[in-house]
């Protein structure tokens, strides 16, 4: 063998003469290739004036001095061009541009593009193909390349509309907020205690835009059978049906919404009234109460003179969490039911 196997360095022989010429001419090609490091990598001729020791990356198609020498190390040793063929793995930084270059056997790439692992003080791994551990991270605009258009945009891109395409919040790697597409066409926020269980805060249909909160504390109450009530006593309004009833906040068997958190909420309540036999009252009344304190009312109607009537009244009331809520009515001089289906309390939490 004449020279080396990975960088081509020539051997001084045992019956060589001038040796020296040999070892000089390995000295000049390990300046050249060790730490590489070149001016450029797309000019295609040399410079009109280079200076001793420059190196660039010969680009293709080359001219001049350079003609045939695509991809080459060019280094100008001793007033001359000296030229080396770069090997599968080689690396060079790039001074006009501060980047690393790769050779990949048939061109010059970005030494960490297409990276199937990445890490920043971390390790990436199968799963986690990109892991990074900083305090903050910065997304501006390209103001460097000469190319950006003044914005910045972050993709998530699924597979289908069955997948998610989401941000994942955690503590201690625990989940407990997740914001995106997920399993649906919905743009939805849900939160979780526990990173298993998951309830939906918001969900924002793509078709429409319509926006819904599923989880607000919520409920509409109402009776399928005519309430009897008795005359002059507040009594407390049987409903025992619940058409909408997020986070379980109306109690049917004991007939009170509990509120979950603290918080200002609405009510709309709505009482029909229909007589006993023929007996009249002289006015229909309602109001809200939390133990022995009156949250709002009493509404009443006007004096009662026909055989049926509905009052109804609403309002915001300012709650503690825990706070029952139950919907009373009341009858002036003689008694008389609260219709079914007609009767009936909402509520949800506003603020």
């Amino acid at each position: 063998m004449s020279e080396t196997v990975n960088l081509a360095l020539p051997y001084i022989l045992a019956v060589q003469a001038q040796k020296h010429l040999t070892h000089n001419e390995a000295l000049r090609a390990l300046d050249a290739i060790v730490h590489l490091s070149v001016l450029d990598l797309d000019r295609t001729e040399p410079p009109a004036e280079p200076q001793e020791g420059d190196r660039h990356i010969v680009a293709a198609p080359a001219g001049g001095e350079w003609v045939g020498r695509g991809t080459q190390v060019a280094a100008f040793q001793d007033g001359a061009w000296a030229f080396f063929t770069p090997r599968v793995g080689w690396l060079a930084h790039v001074a006009g541009d501060g980047r690393l270059r790769r050779y990949d056997g048939e061109r010059w790439v970005e030494a960490v593009s297409n990276a199937p692992i990445f890490g920043v003080n971390a390790l990436g791994d199968s799963y986690n193909r990109l892991v990074v551990k900083t305090s903050s991270a910065l997304f501006s605009h390209d103001d460097v390349s000469g190319s950006g258009n003044g914005s910045v945009l972050g993709s998530f891109n699924r597979q289908d509309a069955s997948k998610d395409a989401a941000f994942n919040f955690q503590t201690a790697y625990q989940t407990n907020a997740l914001f995106g597409l997920l399993g649906g066409d919905s743009l939805s926020i849900k939160v979780s205690g526990d990173g298993s269980a998951f309830a939906t805060v918001l969900e924002a249909a793509s078709a429409n835009g319509i926006a819904r909160l599923p989880s607000v504390p919520k409920a509409v109450a109402s009776t399928n059978y005519d309430n009897y009530i008795a005359a002059d006593a507040w009594t407390a309004v049987a409903l025992n049906d619940t058409a909408s009833n997020a986070q379980g906040a109306f109690d049917a068997g004991a007939n009170v919404f509990t509120t979950p958190i603290a918080g200002l909420y609405f009510f709309a309540a709505a009482l029909g009234w229909h007589q006993n036999g023929a007996n009249v009252p002289i006015r229909l009344s309602g109001r809200l109460v939390s133990g022995s304190t009156i949250l709002a009312g009493p509404f009443s109607t006007s004096d009662l003179t026909e055989g049926e009537a509905t009052l109804v009244f609403t309002m915001a009331v300012p709650l503690a969490a825990g706070d029952e809520v139950k919907l009373e009515a009341r009858l002036s001089a003689v008694d008389g039911y609260l219709a079914r289906d007609v009767t009936r309390l909402s509520a949800f939490l506003l603020a």
